[in-house]
């Protein structure tokens, strides 16, 4: 849960970090393209202007140079080149590259503010001169200043010729004449495409829009005015910053904006993001992430049943019983040194991994990460106490089963999910190296190693029996003796790796592999929308290029216009016309393993949160659309290329109807977002190791006291030859109490010196080998023995005090008892009514045990464990939070819907966080006896 939380955190902090990236980026790329586009316009005008009075004097030019037609006031027609007539021998095609063509018309004004001559390539017969003297870009050459001959002057404008909207771009002239302007469309500010929600404007200091990307908002609108002249948003344009706001309320709707001044002008760029378009998919990752982990959980569940499974008996076993093997014992600390490393290698082979696998194995593995690591983890346990000369705690049969399991599982799960042993050979072979680890670990006999002689009669280059001695090696290397830590701190980092291994480590991998696939959509969907758009815009571009000449404007120019210009894009797209034929034999053999991978997401998460909040109407797009329109193909790294061929469009249309197949290359975005700074990564790394030494210290201090570990110590170090503790015991107390009713029962002590052994020749240590027979034989003798000690029992219980009465109860019932009550626990071991049995507190007997659960029923009892339960804090405080929870969640629904949904994915996760810590609380109270 920890783990979900701090992921998604991250996930959320993420989404704001890319949109104001994408902001910054966006507004670069405009910049960079208007300055690359001002520069070819300014030489291109330049070079017009040199050649002007060449042009006018009738020079001839070398047949074949593509030249523009100049027309005069008076009527009279000149000629002059596009490019220099000098790259004509054999660099026609540099200077035709490195021609600016996308305009209109261009005239020559005299001083009085008249155009005189004109250039017009659409239309040349319709040519109109007409005075220009008002008009800015004529204005800021008025005059003669010596500093203005490189000037570039540009204003939009709605023409009074034709009253489309231009751009005017201008300079001073070298001739006689004062200013040489041109109309143009300019690729980079007009017509662009962006990325779905992004939009931009080009605005004075006044907030005057020059320009939009809606171009009915130009000339028209004010951005200052529209903002509602908020004082971040003057506060920016009077300090002259780079400046990203939120949540600033534009033409109605809530919208992150990017105000950067442009260095060559005294404008303002402002690159703008629609939050309405931003769709919170962290629902839809936390809901697959949350349906996914119950299969981890099945699995943890199954494998713990299948290695620790006890019959349901409650006079024999307490709930505590099924915690057995939480507890710690001072002999194991090389097995838990050794279980350690286990599970640090197997995480870091995963994260090593991450990156270089196909994320449909990972997935599958991280659902088997339980039985992996169970499976290895018991073997290593039945290693370790054969070497250590120790009980065997679990079964040799239980261990043989769930390697079998593990096994079958792999085979199943590859099964199901339709892996294929070619593609998805690493799924089998990671697979089977944990299974012969475990095989290997659990091999008393020799089995593994004659089986593979049996099979392969070459020597291995490794021996069996040296696995042994090497981890042994190991498990004693000095590096642990420096880490001076008592089996306790090695238990705790033992079971925080465990839970690490089956439950934040899948955790993980699952909301991983689910933000993966939503980048992918993502990605997908900008592709789509991309090659929409390029499409629409494409006929308007050449419709403004089809007067001009085809040597100057080519096909290729009108391509490189309509597909790599006035283009803003978050993932850097690079677009272009394949050969059909190529494109749809490479399509032929897409990857199995991304379709099957993408299929299995969209089907879960579709069915759970349809993403209904798209603002492009788009669904979830698979690899391959059904009317094979357009496909996906991601096999190279980082890479996703998209194919549109809409060309079945016209399959009912017109004849001439053609439209271009494009290829789409989308760059996939970092998902690693906010690692990227070094400071970052380096916080990170520091509040995971202090969040880990946390957990560490608490799971030491909670076994600790779940197991009232300290009484254990005192009796075990009081029995100990030698040692300074004395035990804690007082034999006269049982004796006394038996002495007081000898008249009213006899008890047969069969042999024993002291009532003490008679009652704890009771206990028998669960090892998983109890039989249904044996254990309703078991049973008989509890109660036999329970009913033949009753009055002794009943005596005992006479003698207990009320809060020795609770702890009692406690400990029948539930099989621990409240470590804070350090005097009533002394007391009861002095007593002899718990004993300390295979290192954790019992009662007296089971048999005594089973008396008390009898006498829990009785209705003094009974109220007196409802008094004990008044002053829980849980009790008090749980409806006054889970109000104000509840008033929190409405709150934030009805005044902040954004902020609800940014919240909504880990507000779940917190309120269970939260209940657990209260009721640990609650449970840890000194009122709770």
């Amino acid at each position: 849960m920890i783990a979900l939380i701090i992921v998604h955190v991250l996930l959320l902090m993420r989404s704001d970090k890319e949109i104001a990236g994408g902001l910054r980026k966006l507004s670069g790329q405009i910049e960079n393209s208007l300055q690359h586009e001002l520069e070819m316009a300014g030489d291109q005008m330049a070079f017009f202007d040199r050649q002007l009075d060449s042009a006018v004097a009738g020079k001839q030019y070398p047949p074949g140079q593509p030249m523009l037609e100049l027309r005069k006031e008076t009527g009279s027609v000149y000629h002059m080149p596009w490019w220099d007539s000098a790259l004509s021998n054999g660099k026609v095609k540099a200077g035709r590259d490195n021609t600016y063509a996308y305009f209109n018309r261009m005239s020559w004004i005299d001083r009085e503010g008249k155009q005189t001559l004109k250039v017009q390539i659409d239309e040349p017969w319709s040519i109109k001169f007409i005075k220009v003297s008002d008009r800015r870009y004529y204005q800021a050459f008025k005059g003669n200043r010596p500093d203005d001959t490189l000037l570039l002057a540009m204003e939009p404008v709605n023409s009074w010729t034709n009253g489309d909207f231009e751009i005017n771009l201008s300079i001073r002239s070298r001739t006689a004449y004062q200013v040489l302007a041109m109309s143009t469309h300019l690729y980079s500010l007009q017509q662009v495409i962006m990325s779905s929600g992004y939009s931009y404007c080009l605005m004075d200091s006044a907030g005057s829009m020059y320009t939009h990307s809606d171009l009915r908002k130009a000339l028209k609108d004010n951005f200052i005015e529209e903002t509602g002249a908020r004082r971040p948003v003057l506060e920016a344009i009077a300090g002259h910053q780079d400046t990203v706001l939120r949540n600033i309320l534009l033409y109605s709707r809530p919208h992150s904006i990017f105000i950067h001044p442009l260095k060559s002008s005294s404008l303002f760029l402002v690159t703008m993001y629609d939050e309405s378009y931003y769709i919170a998919v962290h629902l839809r990752i936390l809901a697959f992430a949350l349906l996914c982990l119950p299969v981890c959980a099945a699995m943890v569940i199954l494998g713990m049943l299948v290695l620790y499974w006890i019959p349901n008996r409650h006079v024999l076993f307490s709930p505590a019983e099924y915690a057995q093997w939480m507890l710690p014992r001072s002999g194991l600390r090389p097995y838990y040194k050794a279980g350690c490393l286990f599970m640090v290698l197997y995480q870091a082979l995963f994260w090593l991994w991450l990156n270089g696998a196909d994320a449909y194995l990972l997935f599958f593995i991280g659902c088997l990460t339980p039985l992996n690591v169970l499976a290895v983890l018991a073997a290593l346990r039945s290693y370790y106490n054969t070497i250590l000369k120790q009980e065997q705690d679990i079964l040799h049969i239980r261990i043989v089963a769930i390697i079998v399991l593990q096994g079958a599982g792999t085979l199943a799960v590859g099964y199901c999910a339709g892996i294929p042993v070619g593609a998805g050979w690493s799924f089998f072979l990671f697979q089977a190296c944990v299974c012969a680890l475990a095989l290997v670990l659990t091999d008393r006999k020799g089995r593994v190693e004659q089986l593979y002689y049996s099979l392969f009669p070459v020597s291995p280059p490794w021996r069996f029996n040296r696995f042994g001695r090497i981890l042994r090696q190991i498990s004693w290397w000095p590096v642990w003796r420096w880490m001076k830590w008592d089996y306790l701190y090695w238990h705790a980092i033992f079971i925080f790796l465990l839970t690490q291994c089956i439950s934040s480590l899948p955790a993980i991998l699952f909301t991983w592999y689910a933000q993966n696939h939503e980048i992918r959509q993502s990605v997908k969907k900008e592709q789509l929308y991309l090659a929409s758009k390029l499409q629409n815009r494409k006929p308007s571009i050449y419709h403004f290029l089809q007067s001009h000449d085809v040597n100057v404007v080519s096909h290729r120019y009108i391509d490189t216009i309509a597909y790599a210009r006035g283009i803003y894009t978050l993932y850097d797209e690079k677009v272009s016309r394949p050969a059909i034929g190529a494109a749809q034999v490479t399509r032929q053999d897409a990857a199995i393993l991304n379709n099957k991978a993408e299929n299995f997401y969209l089907e879960m998460v579709n069915g759970i949160i349809a993403n209904k909040k798209d603002p492009l109407n788009y669904p979830a797009l698979r690899n391959l659309s059904s009317d094979r329109q357009w496909s996906w193909d991601n096999r190279l790294k980082d890479t996703l290329e998209f194919l549109w061929h809409p060309s079945r469009e016209a399959m009912f249309a017109r004849k001439d109807t053609t439209v271009d197949p494009l290829l789409i290359r989308s760059k996939m975005p970092d998902r690693y977002v906010m690692v990227q700074r070094p400071v970052i990564k380096f916080l990170l790394m520091v509040i995971g190791f202090l969040i880990a030494y946390g957990i560490i210290a608490l799971i030491r201090m909670t076994i600790y006291r779940f197991f009232s570990l300290r009484f254990v110590h005192w009796q075990e170090k009081g029995r100990a030859a030698g040692s300074p503790f004395p035990p804690i015991r007082d034999s006269e107390f049982l004796q006394q109490c038996y002495d007081r009713n000898r008249y009213l029962e006899k008890i047969e002590t069969g042999g024993h010196a002291c009532l003490r052994d008679y009652f704890r020749a009771g206990y028998s240590r669960n090892d998983g080998r109890l039989s249904t027979n044996k254990a309703e034989l078991m049973e008989a003798q509890i109660m036999n023995q329970a009913d033949s000690c009753k009055v002794f029992f009943g005596e005992l219980w006479k003698s207990c005090s009320n809060e020795d009465k609770l702890l009692l109860m406690n400990l029948a019932q539930y099989g621990v008892v409240n470590y804070k009550n350090t005097e009533g626990i002394f007391r009861l071991l002095k007593r002899e009514l718990v004993i300390v049995y295979d290192g954790r507190i019992h009662m007296l007997s089971p048999a005594f045990r089973y008396f008390i659960l009898n006498r829990a029923e009785q209705p003094e009892e009974q109220e007196l464990r409802k008094q004990s339960l008044k002053a829980g804090r849980w009790q008090q405080v749980r409806m006054v939070l889970l109000l104000l929870m509840l008033l929190t969640g409405i709150f934030l629904f009805i005044t902040q819907e954004e902020a609800f949904k940014r919240v909504g994915a880990v507000l779940t996760s917190v309120t269970g966080v939260v209940s657990l810590l209260m009721k640990f609380v609650s449970d840890a109270s000194p009122a709770k006896k």
